[in-house]
């Protein structure tokens, strides 16, 4: 399980970087954020993403 968990971070981690987000608004990095912050950051920011396109 440790496994899946940490390829589930490392991939929102580079979703993140592909998306130029490096750090939160608090000065996190993303090496800082557990899996649970990374996803909800993820879907944050795919959000703004969709919404700035239409």
């Amino acid at each position: 399980m440790l496994a899946k968990s940490k390829r589930n971070e490392d991939y929102y981690k580079c979703e993140l970087l592909k998306m130029g987000f490096h750090k939160t608004s608090d000065g996190k990095q993303l090496v800082d954020l557990n899996l649970t912050e990374l996803e909800q950051i993820y879907e944050n920011e795919k959000f703004k993403i969709e919404n700035k396109s239409s």
